[in-house]
C-alpha cells in the first residue's frame, strides 16, 4: 500500500492553546498536501520547562481537559490521522472537553453543546471510549522505577510527597474512531544531566504494543526510546511496519549526529519506515525526517521553529526489504496491535 505521510516541527511553550494553534496549521498543511498520517513531537501539547514538579503538574491538568478531543475534532474534520505526544495527569480528573468547551482558533472557550458525544455516545475521553492508557504504572511502579534495573535507569526517582507527576504519553488519534492509544514514556531522559524523572512518572515498558492507524501497523517511540533498540524491536516484533518517532532531542555535543545515526540505525535493523518528529525551540535540534527500511532519508527539515515534511511511502517495500535482509523475526501472533 502507497500512501503519503507527514513529520511535523514546531517549537511549543508553556501556553497550551498556542501550542494547538501550531499543530493545526501543520495538521491543516499536511492535509492539504495529501497525507493520511501526520506525526508531531514530543511535548506538542504543552512544553516541560524548569524544574518545579508541581508547577508543571498544574499546567497539565487544565491543559488534559480539553486538549485531546480538540485534535480528535481536527482530525476528523481534516480526515488526518494524527499522533502527538502530550502529558496526562496522574490522579487529576479528566473532565471531557464537551463538559466545558474547546478552544477555538483564537483560544477561547468554545460553546460547550458543540462538544457533546457523537451518536455512538462516545466522548473524548471514551466513559465509554477513551482508552485505558497501555502501559501506566501504579505508584508502586513509580517507586520500583528508581532502582537500577527499572524502565528509566539508575538515578530515576520516586514521587515526593505531592504525588503530582503526569505521565508523559504519545497520543494516536483516528479520523472515524477518536483516540485509539495513549502510551506512557517508557524511558525517562535521566541521562547527559537531565532529570526527567523528577517532572514525569514512567510507562512499564514491556506493554507497549503496536496501533492500526491509516491502514498501517506503527509502533510508537518517544524521544529518550530511540536509545533502546529493544524498545523498537519489540514493536517490529509484534508487527509494527512503521516506526513513529515524537522527540524533544535536547542539543548539546554531537546531538544532532546522534539522532539522525540513532534514527537511521532504528530504520534499518528493523527494516521500517521510521518517522521522526522532532521540537525546535531554543534547547531541542528539530531535525524531522522521514527515513525508509533502507535507511534512506526521505524528506526532511533543519532547524525552522515550524515546518512539515511530507513523502510518499510503501508498505510492500517493508515486506520486500524484511524478506530479503532476513534479519527482523517473523510476527508474534499473540502480541496484537491495538
Amino acid at each position: 500500500m502507497k500512501i503519503k505521510v507527514a513529520v511535523g516541527q514546531l517549537a511549543p511553550t508553556e501556553d497550551a492553546a498556542a501550542n494547538w494553534e501550531a499543530a493545526m496549521r501543520l495538521a491543516e498543511q499536511a492535509a492539504q498536501g495529501g497525507a493520511r498520517l501526520l506525526v508531531l513531537p514530543e511535548q506538542t501539547m504543552l512544553a516541560q520547562r524548569g524544574e518545579d514538579a508541581a508547577h508543571f503538574a498544574a499546567l497539565v491538568a487544565p491543559a488534559w481537559d480539553w486538549w485531546p478531543q480538540a485534535v480528535r475534532d481536527a482530525a476528523r474534520r481534516l480526515d488526518l490521522a494524527i499522533v502527538a505526544g502530550g502529558f496526562a495527569p496522574f490522579g487529576a480528573p479528566m473532565a471531557p472537553c464537551w463538559h466545558g468547551g474547546c478552544p477555538d482558533s483564537a483560544g477561547r472557550a468554545a460553546d460547550p453543546a458543540a462538544k457533546a458525544p457523537d451518536a455512538a455516545g462516545r466522548s473524548w475521553d471514551g466513559r465509554p471510549g477513551f482508552p485505558a492508557m497501555a502501559n501506566a504504572g501504579t505508584a508502586e511502579d513509580s517507586e520500583a522505577h528508581g532502582r537500577a534495573d527499572s524502565p528509566g535507569g539508575a538515578g530515576a526517582t520516586p514521587d515526593g510527597p505531592e504525588g503530582t507527576r503526569p505521565w508523559n504519553v504519545l497520543l494516536a488519534w483516528d479520523p472515524a474512531d477518536g483516540i485509539i492509544a495513549v502510551q506512557a514514556k517508557t524511558r525517562l531522559y535521566d541521562a547527559f544531566g537531565g532529570r526527567e524523572s523528577a517532572m514525569v512518572r514512567p510507562g512499564e515498558a514491556g506493554m507497549v504494543r503496536p496501533v492500526r492507524l491509516a491502514g498501517l501497523t506503527l509502533g510508537l517511540v518517544n524521544c529518550y526510546e530511540l536509545r533502546f533498540p529493544e524498545h523498537a524491536r519489540q514493536l517490529a516484533r509484534a508487527g509494527a511496519e512503521i516506526l513513529t518517532l515524537s522527540a524533544a532531542w535536547a542539543r548539546g555535543p554531537l546531538k544532532e549526529d546522534q539522532w539522525a545515526t540513532l534514527a537511521r540505525a532504528r530504520a534499518i535493523e528493523n527494516c521500517a519506515y521510521l518517522l521522526a518528529a522532532g521540537t525546535r525551540a531554543k534547547d531541542t535540534i528539530g531535525r524531522s525526517m522521514i527515513i525508509d527500511p533502507a535507511g534512506i532519508i526521505r524528506a526532511g527539515l533543519a532547524d525552522e521553529p515550524e515546518g512539515l515534511a511530507i513523502a510518499e511511502i510503501d508498505t510492500d517495500l517493508v515486506a520486500a526489504t524484511r524478506a530479503r535482509v532476513g534479519s527482523v523475526p517473523a510476527a508474534n501472533p499473540r502480541a496484537q496491535a491495538r
